[in-house]
């Protein structure tokens, strides 16, 4: 019967040793897990700490770039508008031009051929630069019509054209100006757009980051429980085995 005892006494302290040792690695594999778990959430704050951080140099840069391109489109905008003013002055000019020479012309329709005739010969032809005798007769219609040519050439027809020339350079500065103004504005547009994207990412970021440091939290507490727990369970299983 002892030697029963005894064997069954013996059965007895391997099982308890076999269940100890087991406890004592199921314990440290869990603080192994919880110390790997921690280290994964760790290392995710991390890497939503990086992107936020680049998330917020890119805002910045958009809003530097959406600044600069404001105040070139300001300054772009007045010299357009500055030379719509410009324009729209030369145009009115122009047309006090048309006016002018129409009044001309009109006038010499209502002054007699003889006289027309006096003008191209004494003033706007004068004979006395011409060796000879005077030919080529004209009849009074043509004689006006001459002087109303004359009088185009002379220099308000001229003036007119110079004129609608830089009129017309100016409309196309004018119209590359507004292109300019125009690409300005989508720049702007989309910066703006960049800028709300990444500011909703950086708010996803926030809610992420507050979300991993609860998690962190609580993994550490975890992690110093099974810490604690190890320590108490190894000394006590060691206590019970000798």
């Amino acid at each position: 019967m002892k030697l029963v005892s005894y064997l069954l006494e013996k059965v007895k302290k391997i099982q308890l040793k076999h269940i100890g040792y087991g406890l004592v690695i199921l314990l440290i594999a869990g603080f192994s897990l919880q110390s790997y778990r921690l280290s994964v959430k760790r290392s995710e704050l991390e890497n939503s700490n990086v992107a936020t951080s680049l998330l917020t140099e890119k805002i910045n840069h958009k809003t530097d770039s959406i600044k600069l391109l404001s105040s070139q489109k300001i300054a772009m905008t007045y010299k357009s508008d500055s030379l719509s003013n410009v324009i729209r002055l030369l145009k009115k000019q122009k047309m006090e031009l048309d006016k002018k020479l129409t009044d001309a012309l009109t006038a010499i329709d209502l002054i007699p051929p003889d006289r027309n005739y006096i003008f191209l010969q004494d003033i706007a032809y004068p004979t006395l630069l011409y060796d000879g005798k005077l030919e080529y007769p004209f009849n009074g219609k043509q004689v006006t019509e001459i002087r109303k040519d004359f009088t185009r050439v002379d220099g308000l027809e001229k003036l007119n054209i110079d004129l609608e020339n830089i009129i017309i350079q100016s409309e196309v500065q004018y119209s590359v100006q507004e292109g300019i103004i125009s690409n300005q504005e989508s720049q702007i547009g989309l910066y703006k757009d960049i800028n709300t994207s990444c500011q909703t990412l950086v708010g996803m970021k926030d809610i992420e980051i507050k979300t991993l440091n609860k998690d962190i939290k609580k993994q550490k507490r975890m992690k110093y429980l099974l810490q604690s727990i190890s320590i108490g369970e190894a000394l006590a299983i060691i206590i019970i085995l000798l």
